[in-house]
């Protein structure tokens, strides 16, 4: 990769840079390093400049525009409504490196299969740039909040975990659980989201697949604790 790159940059001040170039790249263009700079960067971006406003709105850019990508990708390859019959109501799924499960608690029927392959080429594709391996399971439940309660945490009774659930909207929570003593994540929504995933309005199956990614990346983040 390093052979690739021909000019590093590091910011010294709000005012001053330090460029290094190889001798074949000695004509730099900073025109555009603040846009670039601020695009990736994910809270906090300091810069001489007048265009607060503007760069601002620039931050977080890269990576918004790499999910949307990721999620539209998704939404071109796997949102097909498909009929199937046979249907089964819990399905566990092996990865490469990892294995987890999909339930749905109650209220559907013929989209099962049709979501199964949704969600799982969501986590197949997130699973290239994220570690996944502590996700323990997803849920699809009419009652979100008697899922939550009734999953089976694993905890020791000396142990204290969060006791809430981590809320990602009206209808979607992550909640840690404990499986032959690693912790893991386990992710509940609302059976709507579930609809949405096989259904015609391209619109709310956006927003069910943005609310599994974010899901996921709280899996991920449980890999550094």
């Amino acid at each position: 990769m390093a052979s690739s790159i021909s000019t590093v940059i590091m910011p010294l001040t709000s005012e001053k840079l330090l460029v290094g170039v190889r001798a074949s790249n000695i004509n730099v263009d900073l025109s555009g390093f603040n846009d670039d700079a601020s695009e990736c960067s994910d809270e906090l971006f300091i810069a001489a400049s007048s265009a607060h406003e503007y760069l601002r709105k620039n931050i977080g850019g890269r990576w918004k525009n790499r999910m949307d990508n990721l999620v539209h990708d998704t939404l071109d390859t796997l949102c097909e409504h498909k009929a199937y019959d046979n249907l089964n109501v819990a399905e566990s799924i092996s990865c490469p490196s990892f294995s987890y499960q999909i339930t749905f608690n109650d209220g559907l029927s013929d989209d099962i299969e049709n979501i199964n392959e949704i969600v799982q080429g969501v986590v197949a594709k997130l699973s290239q740039w994220l570690d996944l391996s502590r996700l323990d399971g997803i849920t699809y439940a009419s009652n979100c909040e008697k899922a939550l309660e009734d999953i089976e945490r694993g905890f020791d009774g000396n142990e204290t975990p969060e006791s809430e659930a981590d809320y990602l909207a009206q209808g979607g929570a992550a909640l840690l659980v404990k499986r032959n003593g690693i912790i893991k994540v386990r992710i509940v929504f609302h059976q709507d989201y579930a609809h949405a995933l096989a259904g015609e309005d391209l619109q709310n199956r956006e927003v069910a697949i943005h609310l599994l990614v974010s899901s996921l990346f709280i899996v991920h983040t449980i890999n550094h604790f």
